[in-house]
């Protein structure tokens, strides 16, 4: 394959065109409010619970593939271990020192993000520009989704952490945050230039805009499910079922199959978090006990995915 401003846009590995317009559509639908919040509300919450936790609970079909196995093969104690420990770490740290969680939590998100959205540039992924990208991008998307919600996001925050002090995050102060973002994003694409097709960045531009409309229209669990069940997630599963299928047969009715069983256990797991809250009768909101919840689960899966990038960017070389 030629470099990427010699392809045309279905040629560039991971980009996904087909679906980026999809979910571009029914980002704009959802923005123009045609159905009611309410609604809107549920199919946020579903897709989020639906192909949001699904795209995490086929990690241990990653790391296996990372391990030169077959995603048959038992799943190695090793893979249980190191995930239950970074699990419970993040649990830990949330309840000790909860400004350092809140804090990592956003920048491991960002950069996660970052890396499902942007993976297809053509540079390694051991590379500090291609990381920057990753976070920079991933913070301009989240500042887009909480700081359009301001209000709702400093409520659920204080309501997880009452001592942390929110004052300085005004309006003007969020849009220069998200401007600041958005020019060190373009100034990373420029840089980048003679790696894009200039399609690919006007993509990315549309996208964002896209993003920005429905964050500002909707409500904060809308715009968060949105782009976490769509942009994120199935993105992410798409790439994960197409980069084992280079290696053995792996389908997407294979990913489902094999996804259900560790969904079942995180909603199961979720669910537990929020009945003990309601038990104990806590202050924290249950919409950010599920992100807290959500964090936890993050941080393993941002490492095994780490791990599977790196993995198939150097399997690509030596294929190449």
């Amino acid at each position: 394959m030629g470099t990427i401003s010699e392809t045309t846009l279905p040629q560039i590995n991971y980009f996904y065109p087909k679906t980026r317009i999809g979910i571009t559509l029914i980002g704009l639908a959802f923005a123009a409010q045609f159905l009611p919040e309410l609604v809107s509300n549920i199919v946020a919450i579903i897709s989020v619970v639906t192909i949001g936790l699904m795209h995490g609970a086929t990690d241990h079909i990653l790391y296996i593939n990372s391990e030169e196995a077959e995603f048959k093969t038992k799943i190695p104690k090793t893979f249980i271990i190191k995930y239950l420990f970074i699990l419970a770490a993040m649990g830990s740290i949330w309840l000790i020192l909860p400004k350092l969680a809140l804090g990592s939590f956003l920048v491991v998100s960002a950069y996660h993000f970052g890396q499902t959205q942007l993976q297809y540039v053509p540079i390694t992924e051991s590379s500090w520009l291609k990381k920057l990208l990753y976070t920079v991008w991933g913070l301009l998307i989240l500042a887009l989704i909480v700081l359009l919600n301001l209000e709702e996001s400093k409520r659920l925050i204080i309501s997880a952490i009452p001592s942390l002090e929110l004052g300085f995050l005004t309006a003007d102060m969020s849009k220069t945050i998200i401007i600041s973002l958005l020019i060190a994003t373009a100034i990373l694409f420029i840089i980048l230039k003679r790696k894009l097709n200039w399609k690919a960045v006007l993509f990315e531009l549309v996208e964002v805009l896209a993003i920005a409309l429905f964050a500002r229209q909707c409500n904060l669990l809308v715009s968060f499910g949105l782009f976490f069940g769509l942009w994120h997630s199935l993105r992410a599963s798409q790439v994960q079922i197409d980069k084992v299928s280079l290696k053995q047969q792996f389908s997407p009715k294979l990913f489902i199959k094999e996804s259900l069983p560790f969904t079942i256990i995180s909603i199961l797991g979720i669910s537990l978090m929020l009945l003990a809250t309601f038990y104990l009768e806590s202050q924290i909101r249950m919409e950010m006990l599920f992100l807290v919840a959500i964090s936890m689960l993050t941080l393993p899966h941002m490492f095994i995915y780490e791990r599977f990038y790196n993995y198939f960017d150097s399997y690509r070389n030596k294929q190449n």
